[in-house]
């Protein structure tokens, strides 16, 4: 519901028409979503994006002290994990910028796991991360994650960073929390009405690597 152009409007408009019933994950969504389309009130229901222990269940390729041994990472040092598929709107330049700052004061190790998009250039984020001065402590995993490492590369994490310059969900929030661990993420779209600042994770601003790099 991010595109909002005219062939997109009367395309979706005519989609949703053939509807009883249309289902959003939040708040956000459900305000934007009657902004954007000529839907009827009584039609749209919110259902929060619910936390899935279904990763939970698949067996993992590995422990917890393998993980860390597969990505080189010891076995004290602090992690922060970027996890999923890299597209722009996902602000991974973002995290990378704030990184210095967090390694400084942490000691930490950034994971940044997932399969970069058409629209994010590996090589760039390879020169952003240089340029920044704490490169060699950033684990690349420019790959697909396999289902039986998620529950583990979360657990091996202090924190899972989320930080995103839109987006309207996200099942990367949940998993986190189905594996115990706390969120940092952007006040953008539906996270903040997951996210209980200062309880369950804490929330920075858009495009603030200065702020990203504080929460975390």
């Amino acid at each position: 519901i991010l595109m909002e152009s005219e062939a997109h409007l009367k395309y979706y408009n005519a989609l949703y028409a053939q509807f009883s019933a249309l289902f959003v994950h939040n708040k956000s969504n459900y305000d934007r979503f009657l902004e954007l389309y000529n839907v009827p009130e009584e039609k749209v229901h919110e259902i929060p994006l619910a936390t899935s222990e279904l990763m939970m269940e698949i067996k993992q390729a590995h422990t917890p002290e393998s993980m860390r041994e597969e990505l080189g990472i010891s076995p004290d040092r602090p992690v922060v994990l970027f996890f999923g598929t890299l597209s722009k709107y996902k602000g991974v330049e973002d995290l990378i910028q704030a990184f210095p700052q967090i390694h400084a004061e942490t000691q930490a190790q950034l994971v940044i796991a997932g399969y970069p998009a058409k629209d994010v250039c590996p090589t760039l984020l390879h020169d952003l991360a240089r340029s920044g001065g704490a490169y060699e402590h950033i684990t690349w995993y420019l790959d697909y994650v396999p289902n039986d490492w998620v529950a583990t590369l979360i657990e091996i994490s202090d924190v899972v960073a989320l930080p995103y310059r839109a987006i309207s969900q996200s099942a990367v929030l949940q998993n986190a929390y189905a594996c115990g661990k706390p969120v940092v993420a952007t006040r953008v779209g539906g996270l903040p009405d997951v996210i209980e600042h200062g309880r369950s994770g804490m929330l920075a601003e858009p495009e603030d690597p200065d702020g990203l790099a504080q929460a975390i």
